[in-house]
């Protein structure tokens, strides 16, 4: 796998065929309403950040793939600007998101944040699948104590953590907002 900045707002990517191979994908896999292409987008993207400084976080992306002849592809990605709609709810980097297969589930997790005092922002979705979603503002994924950043752990007991860069999008798209703000107070009365 080859990154080539070609300038600040736009990356490309050559996979080799035994890149996917590795990910175990076929190139007609690689569609963004496919959950496992989407974590591998996040790797992609998590690495040119790490490496190139390319941060797409809170942006509309534009993914363009094109198959090359020896089984692999190239992917141009491109940052479009600030969506409107990540900047609505909050700034992407200071979120945590979280996906729920039962709605019991949700008003668990959702229940037991409020008893502890959590009062940051947060809202609650709900997708075609029957897949619930809460996504809290203001967490505390940057803190330095050990303590602080496993504040949210039980959470994975009930739900699967998710990447909100690549959440925010799809919930937009594919989703029903339930609660737009204090979801966790709202919802942990239930």
């Amino acid at each position: 796998m080859d990154y080539i900045m070609i300038n600040e707002s736009k990356l490309k990517i050559m996979l080799e065929a035994k890149d996917l191979e590795n990910w175990d994908i076929q190139i007609d896999e690689l569609d963004y309403s496919n959950p496992y292409a989407k974590i591998i987008f996040e790797e992609i993207l998590s690495y040119a950040k790490e490496n190139f400084g390319f941060d797409a976080a809170g942006r509309k992306v534009l993914l363009q793939l094109y198959p090359s002849r020896d089984g692999g592809c190239e992917l141009f990605i491109t940052r479009l600007g600030e969506s409107s709609e990540c900047k609505k709810e909050n700034t992407i980097s200071n979120q945590t998101a979280y996906s729920f297969e039962k709605i019991s589930h949700l008003l668990s997790v959702c229940k037991l944040l409020h008893i502890d005092g959590f009062s940051k922002n947060s809202s609650a979705w709900f997708d075609n699948s029957g897949k619930w979603f809460l996504v809290l503002s203001g967490d505390d994924s940057a803190a330095e104590d050990s303590s602080e950043k496993d504040k949210f752990i039980f959470i994975s007991e009930y739900g699967e953590k998710e990447s909100p860069q690549f959440l925010s999008l799809y919930l937009h798209e594919h989703a029903f907002l339930v609660c737009e703000d204090n979801a966790v107070e709202t919802l942990g009365k239930i």
